[in-house]
C-alpha cells in the first residue's frame, strides 16, 4: 500500500551528475518502478535546457543543451528519497553547503519554468522576452559583439529590426533573432 504523499515535505534539490548524463539521470528519476516509488515517494524532475546554434555535421543547427551543464533539479522528501537519488547511476551527489543538501527555493524553479515555451516547458529560449527598446548584443555575423537597440519584431517572428549606434551614425538593420543576446 502506497504511503500518502506529504507535499509539505517535498523540496527542490540540485542534483550534480557526471558530464553529459543529465538527460539520462532525469529520465531514470522520472521512470521509477511502482515498488521503488512506494518506498521513496514522489520525485519530480526539472531539467532546464536552452536552444543554441551549434556546428553539427559541418552545418549550424539548433540543438538543445543543458542550461546548467551537469546539474538538474529534483523535488522529493529528503528523508525518504535523498540517499536513493544521490546513489543513482551517473549521479555524483546532491549539491550541499555544509553537511546537508541545499534546498533550492521553489520560486526559483517556477521562475525558470516560466521562461520555457509552450511546446516544451523545459526548453528555454533567451530571445523570447526581447522587447522593443531593449539593448541587445549581436552574437554572430559581421556585427558580432556590437550592442544595438531592438526596434521591433517582424511578422515572421524569427527576425527583428535593430537600431545600431556605431561611429556616431545610427543605422537600422534586420537580423535573425537567434543571433541576439539581451544586455542585462
Amino acid at each position: 500500500m502506497m504511503k500518502p504523499i506529504d507535499y509539505a515535505a517535498l523540496q527542490w534539490y540540485c542534483v550534480h551528475t557526471k558530464p553529459s548524463h543529465e538527460a539520462a539521470v532525469a529520465e531514470s528519476l522520472r521512470r521509477l518502478a511502482p515498488g521503488v516509488r512506494e518506498n521513496v515517494g514522489e520525485i519530480e524532475v526539472y531539467f532546464p535546457r536552452i536552444r543554441a546554434k551549434m556546428p553539427v555535421g559541418g552545418a549550424l543547427r539548433m540543438v538543445s543543451r543543458p542550461l546548467f551543464p551537469r546539474y538538474l533539479f529534483a523535488r522529493f522528501a529528503l528523508p525518504q528519497a535523498g540517499r536513493f537519488v544521490a546513489s543513482r547511476l551517473n549521479v555524483l551527489r546532491l549539491v550541499q553547503f555544509g553537511e546537508h543538501p541545499a534546498v533550492v527555493p521553489a520560486e526559483m524553479v517556477e521562475e525558470l519554468r516560466s521562461l520555457g515555451d509552450a511546446g516544451d516547458a523545459e526548453v528555454l529560449d533567451p530571445t523570447l522576452d526581447l522587447r522593443p527598446g531593449q539593448r541587445v548584443v549581436i552574437q554572430g555575423g559581421p556585427f558580432k559583439g556590437m550592442e544595438a537597440e531592438l526596434v521591433c519584431h517582424l511578422s515572421d517572428s524569427k527576425r527583428v529590426s535593430l537600431l545600431l549606434d556605431h561611429l556616431q551614425i545610427q543605422a537600422s538593420m534586420i537580423v535573425d533573432r537567434s543571433l541576439l543576446k539581451p544586455v542585462y
